[in-house]
């Protein structure tokens, strides 16, 4: 099953619930922006979707792009020590024609110890006729059912716009910015950013000494984070792993 014909198939009620459940505008760990303010927004958002989803349904996939197939995770997050419960979903997108030559070797994904590593890409900068034509794991689809695959999808591309038209402008936007930055061989140090930004300038002493106390902390248990990290990750790992395989398999 590819975008256009998950998005043909899904009840939009669905999918609304489901972007809400996962997405961290709407969520209580959002303090940005009020009750009052996310409640506001509700309605123009639902429509977003709602038109989101009519335009993959509708829209003519290019036929011309590379199969690539779109893995949905919804993995621990390696960060978060304290909170080892807490969960959020993650994509990738995979090139079918990497796979396949490689599909019987030892591959890894996240390092380069196996026989061979397979890349894998974000895809929320794809146009839509593009993506369109991308297939959604089988696996990603029985685990999570169709509209909360929709929903992430749709959450991962609004990074870049609520619409088609802007999406593209922001992308575009930005691969000239990121061309003129190589032609003029010039791109901001870390120090250079931190003087432009002047972080400190604009916190109160108290807030300076909370960092700085908070800094010490994370020295301490950086040998703890570090090993939980580690454990996580090889964890996902594995995941991702067993997910390709198990896909490519069954083709």
């Amino acid at each position: 099953m590819n975008i256009k014909e998950l998005m043909a198939g899904v009840d939009v009620t669905r999918v609304i619930d489901a972007f809400l459940l996962m997405d961290f505008s709407f969520s209580a760990s959002n303090y940005e922006n009020t009750f009052l303010e996310k409640y506001e927004a509700l309605p123009n958002l639902k429509k977003v979707i709602e038109d989101n989803v009519h335009l993959f349904a509708e829209c003519k996939p290019n036929m011309d792009t590379n199969p690539c197939t779109i893995f949905i995770f919804y993995n621990s997050d390696e960060d978060d020590f304290e909170n080892k419960k807490k969960k959020s979903f993650v994509s990738i997108a995979v090139d079918d024609d990497d796979v396949v030559p490689i599909l019987d070797r030892d591959f890894h994904m996240f390092d380069d110890e196996g026989e061979v590593r397979l890349q894998y890409y974000a895809y929320n900068h794809i146009s839509m006729n593009e993506m369109a034509n991308y297939t959604i794991a089988k696996n990603s689809i029985e685990q999570f059912g169709k509209e909360v695959c929709a929903a992430h999808i749709l959450s991962e591309i609004f990074f870049w716009g609520l619409y088609p038209e802007d999406r593209e402008n922001k992308v575009k936007a930005l691969e000239e910015r990121v061309q003129r930055s190589m032609d003029e061989k010039y791109l901001y140090t870390k120090k250079e950013v931190h003087e432009l930004l002047d972080e400190d300038f604009y916190m109160s002493d108290d807030e300076k000494l909370y960092y700085e106390e908070k800094q010490k902390f994370e020295e301490k248990t950086k040998g703890v984070i570090s090993r939980y990290v580690a454990k996580i990750s090889d964890e996902i790992h594995q995941e991702y792993i067993h997910a390709v395989r198990q896909e490519y398999s069954s083709r």
